[in-house]
């Protein structure tokens, strides 16, 4: 009966033990089967805040910048602080044109100090003082600031610099602008007298030519970007 006793025992600690090996590794199956799921759960989610992180930063970029060219960001603010001024789509190319002026007046150390600005500007508004008027009237009807037309002398200087050296005038087409225009002139007016502001008229419609064809190229081949 001892013997029995002592028998069965053993066989409910092997079944036991038994018991505990099956549920241990069924335990270590299911851990194994769980972490690949969360890894894959875990990269899900990663990809999904990515998509959405990319997501949000191009509404963002796209809500502060409206242009680029070669990569240098144009702001939207400079396009809507003169919107009620303008067409819309036109304030942007002058905007783009300008950005290109400037670049390029930087790719060739051109600078136009404040003491040109000023000189020039003192000779416009002499001009139209001449004509019984004056400067801040004559902006006023163009619907102008002295800090826009500052900024106006400065991109035609940088024009000329830029230019200039694509220009030339021979005496013949200024005699032959004088010999035109003799009825505009009373008969003191000798050709010598006018000779050097016709020089000067010649050289800003030739200049007005090619800045044409100068800023159309630099369209063309610089990298111009909308984001609207």
């Amino acid at each position: 009966m001892a013997k029995k006793a002592i028998k069965s025992k053993n066989k409910k600690q092997v079944s036991s033990a038994g018991t505990k090996k099956s549920l241990a590794k069924k335990s270590n199956n299911n851990k194994n089967a769980l972490f690949p799921q969360i890894k894959s759960n875990r990269i899900i989610i990663l990809a999904s805040v990515a998509i959405l992180l990319v997501i949000v930063l191009n509404a963002l970029f796209r809500r502060y910048f409206i242009a680029s060219v070669n990569g240098r960001l144009i702001a939207r603010h400079q396009l809507y602080s003169e919107l009620e001024k303008k067409d819309k789509g036109k304030v942007l190319e002058d905007i783009i044109t300008k950005e290109i002026i400037f670049q390029e007046a930087k790719n060739n150390n051109i600078k136009i100090s404040r003491d040109e600005i000023t000189s020039e500007l003192a000779k416009i508004s002499e001009s139209i003082n001449q004509q019984g008027s004056n400067l801040n009237d004559v902006l006023a009807l163009q619907g102008m600031t002295l800090e826009e037309l500052r900024e106006n002398i400065e991109i035609q200087k940088i024009l000329e610099k830029l230019l200039q050296h694509k220009i030339s005038i021979s005496d013949e087409e200024i005699q032959q602008r004088f010999d035109d225009n003799k009825s505009s002139y009373s008969p003191e007016t000798k050709y010598d007298d006018v000779k050097e502001s016709l020089k000067a008229q010649i050289f800003q419609e030739k200049l007005s030519d090619l800045y044409r064809s100068w800023i159309e190229e630099k369209r063309t081949n610089l990298k111009v970007k909308y984001f609207m």
